[in-house]
């Protein structure tokens, strides 16, 4: 059997909860709101899925889903 890797790999920490409380206090979020994507009806891509299940609160996002000590890439900026 032969395996060959995908690009959709994604790999993300857990951020501390002092990293979390600052980003929320400098951004002005409320860690206990939730939110949810709602699949955008033009798009092409009808079967995309998002990286985490929702809707999520703040604090998980930023908890597990942001890389808050990582390099930032070109195409980021």
């Amino acid at each position: 059997m032969t395996y060959k890797t995908a690009t959709n790999l994604a790999i993300f920490p857990k951020n501390s909860e002092k990293d979390i409380l600052e980003c929320a206090e400098i951004l002005g979020f409320d860690l206990k709101q939730k939110f949810a994507f709602i699949p955008n009806p033009n798009s092409k891509k009808k079967d995309a899925k998002h990286p985490f299940h929702s809707p999520i609160t703040v604090k998980e996002a930023l908890e597990y889903f942001i890389d808050f000590k990582g390099p930032i890439r070109k195409k980021t900026l």
